[in-house]
C-alpha cells in the first residue's frame, strides 16, 4: 500500500457520507408537500438525479447498499408500495454505472439524454411493480410529469455537483497532470 491509500479511502468514505447526505436532503425535498389540491403536479425525482449523476461520475463511490438504504428510506417515507421503489432505483444506477466511461467521453447533451430516458425506464418498472403488487398505480400522466421534471432538473444538479461540490472524475496521475477522466481518457489529448 502506498501513503495515499489512507487518505484516499478516507476521501472515498467522505463521499459516500456526502452522497448519502444529499440523498436524505433530496428525499425530504421530494416528499415536502408543493401543492395542497389534488391535482398538483409531482415533484422531479432529485434523488434519481443526484445518484445518476454520481454513478456516472463517481461510480466507486456509489455503494449498492447505500443506494438501497435511500431508496428504502423514500418508499417508507413517501408511502408508496416498499421496495418498488427500490428495486428501480437499483437496477438504473446499476446500468448507468456500467455506461459511465462511455457516457463521459460524450457531450453533455449525450449524457443528459440517456439519463432522462433511464429516468423514465425507472418510473416505467415502478409503475409495473407496483401494477403487480395490485396496488393502485399512479395516473400515466403523473409519471410522465415526474419524467419531464427529473429530466429537467438533472442539468441543475449536474452543474450544482460538478462547480460548486466539485464531484467530477478523479484526477489521475501526479500532482500537476492534466488528465481527467476515466482511465485511458486525456482530456485535450489521446488516450
Amino acid at each position: 500500500m502506498s501513503e495515499t491509500a489512507p487518505s484516499s479511502l478516507a476521501s472515498r468514505a467522505l463521499r459516500v457520507l456526502l452522497l448519502g447526505f444529499l440523498g436524505l436532503v433530496a428525499i425530504f425535498i421530494e416528499i415536502a408537500p408543493i401543492g395542497f389540491t389534488p391535482h398538483a403536479r409531482p415533484s422531479p425525482d432529485i434523488l434519481f438525479a443526484i445518484v445518476a449523476y454520481w454513478s456516472v461520475r463517481r461510480p466507486g463511490s456509489t455503494p449498492v447498499m447505500l443506494i438501497f438504504g435511500l431508496g428504502l428510506v423514500r418508499d417508507l417515507l413517501a408511502d408508496v408500495p416498499v421496495g418498488a421503489g427500490t428495486l428501480a432505483l437499483i437496477l438504473v444506477v446499476e446500468f448507468l454505472r456500467t455506461q459511465g466511461a462511455t457516457l463521459v467521453r460524450q457531450s453533455f447533451f449525450i449524457e443528459w439524454a440517456t439519463v432522462s430516458m433511464v429516468a423514465f425506464v425507472m418510473i416505467s418498472i415502478q409503475f409495473l411493480l407496483v401494477a403487480l403488487t395490485l396496488a393502485q398505480p399512479p395516473f400515466a400522466s403523473a409519471l410522465l410529469y415526474q419524467g419531464l421534471y427529473t429530466a429537467a432538473v438533472y442539468p441543475a444538479v449536474a452543474l450544482v455537483l460538478r462547480w460548486v461540490l466539485r464531484i467530477g472524475w478523479r484526477t489521475m496521475g501526479r500532482r500537476g497532470d492534466d488528465r481527467r477522466g476515466p482511465p485511458g481518457l486525456r482530456i485535450g489529448g489521446r488516450a
